[in-house]
């Protein structure tokens, strides 16, 4: 179901006006802490493959897989990170397997966020991991974290994560692997997303007499009680069962306590708490900002019944309290050529 972007800065009844659009990403948002993800991988020689099972597929870890990825790439660090506690490769002799693992979306009907134009999907060598009887569970959760940094750093994200485990090798001909991984995150981190916004009826009633002419997102983000790492990213598609987005962009900034950036197109700043400033006049980064292909997909694809934005941001807090103000719209300008 898509929810609907309902504002506009100017009636659209009157013969020939342009218009400010001005529609909110974050009014009602649903702010969640990231949730420890664990699982058990269990492969034998009679069953070789592995699929996440469906009651653990989480629908904020792509979001968080594709932040970290924009995070270790325009931060340095990311705040992902891979444990396990038990590997166990029961097996007559020594010898080895090699499990590929894979990233997938958990349903048909979701693709992926990207951070940049689409591509074909690829598997990174970086997810054929090698298991030994003398692997142990800390070095096999690094290579599994290795996997998922490659995949998304070359495939973006799925919005419903799900995980395959497959072995593609072995010298071993009886063999049964018994390990436990689990998805976490270094620090408290909190996640916020729009879900699906498509335009309101109204506008897609007057379709044929409006123009969108720029749209990007435009807002700040305000670290109140500590520092955090701030990623945020926003995708548009143009179709309800659209596996990859026609456009988007993402940025990160460290914010330090007390303070604040702008994120995009600037916006007028509400009151904050003890006068805490909003820092710099040159927005951290457009969305899209300087991409002109991707702007004007952005646009064609909410002049459709079914297109519609995704949105998400994503703080990884230095300490509690951990307080964050965020404020994003989709900005821009339109033209009406209607009746009166």
């Amino acid at each position: 179901m898509l929810a609907t972007l309902l504002l506009v800065g100017c009636a659209l009844i009157t013969k020939q006006k342009d218009f400010d659009v001005d529609l909110p990403l974050f009014e009602d948002p649903e702010q969640e802490t990231a949730e420890e993800l664990p699982f058990e991988v269990k492969l034998y020689d009679e069953r070789t493959d592995w699929t996440l099972p469906a009651f653990l597929e989480d629908d904020t870890w792509g979001a968080l897989l594709l932040a970290d990825a924009v995070a270790r790439r325009d931060l340095g660090d990311g705040f992902v990170i891979v444990t396990s506690d038990r590997l166990v490769l029961d097996a007559d002799e020594p010898g080895s397997l090699t499990v590929r693992y894979a990233l997938v979306s958990g349903d048909d009907q979701f693709g992926r966020f990207l951070a940049a134009t689409g591509t074909a999907e690829q598997a990174p060598a970086a997810c054929d991991t090698v298991i030994t009887d003398t692997t142990t569970p800390s070095e096999h959760a690094d290579d599994v974290l290795a996997c998922l940094q490659a995949w998304v750093d070359d495939n973006g994200a799925p919005v419903l994560l799900s995980i395959t485990a497959e072995v593609v090798d072995s010298t071993l001909d009886d063999f049964g692997l018994d390990l436990t991984l689990a998805l976490d995150t270094d620090r408290t981190t909190e996640i916020t997303c729009t879900g699906r916004l498509g335009v309101s009826e109204e506008l897609q009633a007057e379709k044929d007499n409006v123009d969108f002419e720029t749209l990007e997102v435009g807002g700040y983000a305000v670290a109140v009680d500590h520092g955090m790492d701030f990623v945020a990213f926003e995708n548009t598609y143009d179709d309800t069962y659209a596996l990859d987005p026609t456009a988007g962009a993402s940025a990160a900034t460290r914010l330090e306590a007390g303070s604040g950036q702008y994120v995009g197109t600037q916006i007028a700043v509400e009151p904050l708490p003890d006068n805490i400033p909003v820092q710099g006049t040159v927005p951290l980064d457009y969305f899209p900002g300087n991409n002109e292909q991707w702007k004007k997909a952005s646009v064609k694809s909410l002049e459709k019944s079914a297109g519609y934005v995704e949105a998400c941001w994503v703080g990884a807090h230095d300490d509690s309290p951990n307080q964050a103000i965020v404020d994003f719209s989709l900005v821009g300008e339109g033209h009406y050529d209607g009746r009166e």
